[in-house]
């Protein structure tokens, strides 16, 4: 059952030790832990998870192969479960096509739109 918005004072905002610059949430508890899946998670909701990526990190895991494997297995593992994964990238979709064009990149904005619709369709529970 989702929690009530009352509730926030009681929830647990779980923050991945791996994280360089974490993103603290100022209206609940917080708490550093290696987590499996995920840089943040909310320790009274198993099976959900948010993936933060920055322009570059994210460029990434569409273009580089295995980066592209290890998000998918993320999605795989979060679907597997009836999890929810929520990936979210930093940067606007007009940073992201300027720095492909500036850095002479092999994808285009339109690519990074279908792979990533075609990951919302094939990953249910996996929002991008």
């Amino acid at each position: 059952m989702p929690a009530d918005v009352s509730d926030l004072d009681e929830m647990t905002s779980l923050i991945d030790t791996a994280e360089q610059i974490p993103f603290v949430f100022p209206n609940l508890n917080n708490a550093n832990l290696k987590l499996t899946t995920g840089d943040y998670a909310v320790a009274e909701h198993e099976g959900f998870a948010v993936e933060r990526k920055s322009g570059p990190d994210f460029y990434s895991s569409l273009a580089d192969r295995d980066n592209r494997r290890r998000e998918k297995d993320k999605f795989n593992r979060m679907s597997s479960i009836g999890g929810r994964l929520v990936l979210v990238c930093e940067q606007s979709l007009e940073w992201l096509e300027t720095y492909i064009k500036i850095n002479d990149l092999n994808l285009t904005i339109a690519s990074v739109m279908a792979t990533t619709a075609s990951w919302a369709q094939r990953y249910p529970g996996c929002y991008l």
